[in-house]
């Protein structure tokens, strides 16, 4: 049975630090308490699918520490949903980073289908139809921190232009916008639209947009981007040893690539309150020598794609870490939550013990990817997932499933040479094998062309820390965008 998500329509009233969730705070003398000299303040709206919140949480934190006042919008369940899975983050550690409970219509929180041959979340849609109801609230709430600051900067995801709707109502409000996905596939499927058959990278002639997705959200994708003419410009978290050749062909008046923003940010303050069992397993396990296996948030596999790879990884005798769960719900707190997968053969856990960890909830990415005993990512290269292994030096196994992975894919896999593919996207409607899976591991984790890639990986994690140190790409990106919203 689905059930109906009811977000509390006086919720938007309130905004709160996440360790304050059951003693909100009024806006506006939160925001007179905490505007800064310059009199700027930072509006963060996200779009409500986990590694899109993730990216704008980090940017949010990002901006908080570099001393600018930051409200974050989003749903209660999503603002719980992100302090729920923090890794350890205390978000009331900064004082200058808030939370805005914005009013969701009821939507349902419809299980996953793994079965499905289309991969696309399509049981997320009512989330993201929500999202359209969001303008008057946006608004009233631009106009209330304009009332308040100087001027207000309004930073949305891509999917969230109704924010920049609600900006221009605002003679000082502006708006950016914030893209998820990679310049590489943002270029792709522009070109798509504009009818371009020539590939932007030779000898890779990228997949089509409409098989990336599905019908509702083509549908549902002009309304969320119809207020985009209004953005002044453009940030990507990617950087220009990765990008470079992409970034520049971005038609705007701004465009920043600020990527890795997990390398922006500053290490927590406390550690985690508790390790998660993962992180002990691996602390037993030889440098370098475990396979990380996660396809994501909203990513479902069918019992048989869980069998052959179950095969695959048991066949490449390889250490393995392997995140075995159900796509997220649009609220992951309400109701029943799906079945396990199933598809795992008889005795396989048994077979693996000591040298595979299978973890059936949310597992903390950042921190395996960051942990010497992991030498390897099979992952649906999702960009958040892409971007986390880039910068920790972590080469990767690519199984696209949906959106902009496949492009992702070509990209790691094809120019930057630190991925192994598991198959030909046109080959997605068959079943991915056992036999593919233990080729690509063993390629990856035990041979020298695996190893020239770990090289690789490692050279783009250097080049990553560099972009974000002192005279880097993507350091002098973010000063240039704070110095354009601090202007007089």
């Amino acid at each position: 049975m689905n059930e109906i998500v009811k977000e509390p329509l006086e919720a938007h009233q309130a905004t709160f630090s996440t360790s304050q969730m059951n003693s909100p705070t009024h806006l506006n003398s939160l925001s007179a308490q905490h505007a800064p000299s310059g009199g700027v303040v930072v509006l963060v709206v996200p779009f409500p699918a986990a590694s899109h919140l993730n990216q704008l949480l980090n940017f949010a934190r990002v901006l908080a520490e570099h001393g600018l006042p930051v409200v974050f919008a989003c749903s209660e369940t999503h603002a719980r949903q992100t302090t729920h899975r923090s890794g350890g983050f205390n978000c009331a550690s900064n004082p200058n980073l808030r939370f805005h409970i914005l009013p969701f219509p009821s939507f349902p929180a419809l299980l996953p289908d793994p079965e499905s041959s289309n991969k696309f979340p399509g049981h997320l849609q009512p989330l993201f139809d929500a999202t359209e109801h969001l303008l008057s609230p946006l608004t009233t709430l631009v106009h209330e921190l304009a009332s308040i600051h100087r001027r207000v900067a309004v930073i949305h995801d891509a999917l969230m232009s109704v924010a920049a709707g609600a900006a221009v109502e605002c003679l000082n409000a502006e708006a950016y916008s914030y893209n998820c996905g990679s310049t590489c596939a943002t270029i792709c499927f522009q070109r798509e639209a504009e009818g371009q058959q020539e590939p932007i990278v030779p000898g890779l002639p990228p997949p089509s947009f409409r098989g990336c997705v599905n019908d509702s959200f083509i549908d549902f994708l002009p309304r969320a981007v119809k207020f985009r003419h209004l953005d002044r410009g453009v940030f990507f978290n990617s950087f220009h040893a990765i990008e470079g050749q992409f970034l520049s062909r971005i038609a705007s008046s701004h465009v920043w690539a600020i990527g890795p923003t997990v390398l922006l940010q500053k290490k927590p303050q406390e550690p985690p309150h508790k390790l998660h069992e993962c992180m002990q397993w691996l602390d037993k396990q030889a440098p370098r020598s475990v396979l990380y296996v996660s396809f994501g948030t909203v990513v479902s596999m069918s019992a048989a794609e869980v069998r052959e790879l179950a095969q695959g990884l048991e066949a490449s005798g390889q250490p393995f870490l392997w995140v075995l769960r159900y796509a997220d719900k649009g609220d992951i707190f309400a109701g029943r939550e799906a079945d396990s997968p199933r598809g795992l053969p008889d005795g396989y856990e048994e077979r693996v013990q000591g040298r595979g960890l299978i973890v059936r909830d949310w597992a903390p990415q950042l921190e395996i990817l960051h942990h010497p005993s992991t030498g390897g990512f099979l992952t649906h290269c999702g960009w958040n997932s892409c971007m986390e292994s880039i910068a920790m030096g972590v080469p990767m196994v690519a199984w696209p499933m949906h959106s902009d992975q496949p492009v992702n894919a070509q990209l790691v896999t094809g120019v930057l040479g630190v991925g192994v593919a598991v198959g030909e996207w046109h080959e997605r409607d068959d079943i991915v094998r056992a036999e593919s899976v233990e080729r690509a591991v063993r390629k990856l984790m035990a041979s020298e062309e695996g190893a020239e890639m770990g090289r690789k990986a490692a050279e783009l994690r250097d080049a990553a820390q560099q972009a974000v140190g002192e005279g880097g790409t993507s350091g002098a990106a973010l000063d240039t965008f704070l110095a354009l919203i601090s202007r007089p």
